[in-house]
């Protein structure tokens, strides 16, 4: 599975036959896997109906390939799966390194990483990890497979080698904001600041059909008047201390307007 973003060459741009040429691909992302070794409450893979479909890797080198010749920038080795659980995932990701070729991930951090693989890992551009809460009892309630304690030894594994190599990746966490997360989102920023990550990106809950047994999560707007002020309260004082920190917090606006909404409905 694989998504190009392309730039067009200006100076290409004469004639009508040329209006859609590109000379090169800015960004590519190469799905290996739509499956996860997570069943996130809110995801979609967790519903039972989903049906998961791996990449044929044997064609990756033509991809690679392709790739080089576009003189590509930028490749993102994930999408909807987890890319990590892929057996010799980093040895195609070591290709594209030795290439020259910045990679980045977003990755679950939920398979205890070999030393191999951290080291991979360090060489990384970006790395983006899914985590929604820095309480481990909750973590494993959201996320079932998972356990807080693995993502942030891999974390730091990966770090240590990235410091021996003279390198840092910029660290970015995603996390789904919910009625279940953000009485202690403050906490979870100042956890993932110690950690070394200076992005957070506040992803908007989507909603998907209760499965029985499983802890349900709603989304800030179902929110009574008085906790809704309570959880802008906990936003504001989550941005200023990233501010203070000069770290990037990026909530999309439709998430704060609504939690306004009902405070000022």
């Amino acid at each position: 599975m694989l998504h190009l973003s392309n730039k067009p060459n200006q100076s290409k741009i004469n004639t009508d036959d040329e209006l859609l040429y590109v000379s090169r691909t800015h960004l590519a992302q190469i799905e290996f896997t739509t499956a996860c070794n997570f069943r996130c409450v809110y995801c979609a893979v967790a519903q039972p109906t989903w049906v998961s479909k791996d990449m044929d890797l044997d064609a990756l080198s033509g991809v690679i390939s392709q790739l080089k010749s576009r003189n590509i920038q930028v490749v993102n080795i994930s999408g909807h799966g987890e890319t990590t659980i892929i057996p010799n995932w980093h040895e195609y990701a070591i290709r594209l390194l030795d290439d020259g070729v910045n990679l980045i991930i977003c990755s679950n951090f939920g398979k205890q990483f070999s030393e191999v693989e951290a080291d991979v890992l360090s060489r990384f551009h970006g790395v983006t990890v899914s985590c929604d809460t820095a309480d481990p009892v909750l973590f494993k309630k959201l996320r079932k497979g998972g356990d807080l304690r693995t993502l942030v030894y891999n974390m730091l594994m990966v770090k240590n080698k990235a410091e021996s190599r003279g390198l840092m990746p910029r660290w970015t966490w995603s996390c789904v904001l919910t009625d279940a997360t953000i009485w202690g989102f403050v906490d979870f920023v100042k956890l993932g600041y110690s950690l070394g990550v200076r992005a957070f990106c506040i992803c908007n809950l989507a909603t998907t059909p209760p499965i029985p047994g499983v802890m349900q999560v709603k989304h800030l707007s179902t929110l009574p008047k008085n906790k809704a002020i309570d959880a802008y309260d906990i936003i504001t004082r989550a941005k200023e201390y990233c501010d203070s920190k000069n770290v990037v917090l990026d909530i999309k606006a439709g998430l704060t307007d609504t939690l306004r909404r009902t405070i000022d409905g």
